[in-house]
């Protein structure tokens, strides 16, 4: 397919320290013109850690947007000087406790092409070292044990609603369908 939409003058309207907002004055096929706003979010890492029972590690969470405590996937934002891996390391002894001999990248995926931009790094972490959390001032996490088939029921249900969470927990069960893991 031929690209026909032109970009034209863009300009940073609001940054902070996780996004930036950004307007675009586009130029369709048409030949209409827009502005838009679309936001840059920081690239992040989810880490999904997996017990050689296949029970995974996931986290409760209230989410103050949501207005409801979420089951999610440890998670968090690359930092300017971490490689993904990196991040994931740290994310997953900040919010869980636990380190893993394995740290395994099994998906890089695009939060949205329209609107949002930003790049998902999603790990399997295995062979588990159970520490003690090191969160950070403003969090407060429950870690949970569930077991895979579980989980994916949640996600199921609907009752595991965060999208990468999702993603991921149905992935590993493909991944372990398929004897990869």
């Amino acid at each position: 397919m031929k690209v026909k939409t032109t970009v034209g003058p863009q300009k940073t309207v609001l940054k902070t320290q996780l996004f930036k907002v950004v307007e675009t004055e586009i130029t369709y096929p048409t030949g209409k013109k827009a502005t838009r706003n679309d936001l840059y979010r920081n690239p992040s890492v989810f880490i999904f850690p997996l017990t050689e029972k296949n029970e995974l590690y996931l986290i409760h969470q209230y989410r103050y947007l949501l207005g409801r405590i979420a089951t999610e996937a440890v998670a968090g934002h690359i930092e300017q000087s971490e490689s993904s891996v990196v991040a994931a390391r740290r994310e997953l002894k900040e919010e869980a406790g636990i380190d893993a001999h394995v740290l395994e990248q099994i998906a890089k995926l695009d939060e949205s092409g329209s609107v949002v931009n930003q790049t998902i790094y999603c790990f399997l972490a295995k062979d588990l070292i159970i520490e003690k959390q090191k969160l950070e001032e403003d969090e407060e996490i429950e870690v949970v044990k569930i077991p895979l088939v579980k989980a994916v029921d949640m996600v199921l249900t609907g009752e595991i609603k965060d999208t990468v969470t999702g993603f991921g927990i149905l992935l590993l069960n493909d991944l372990k369908h398929k004897k990869r893991l």
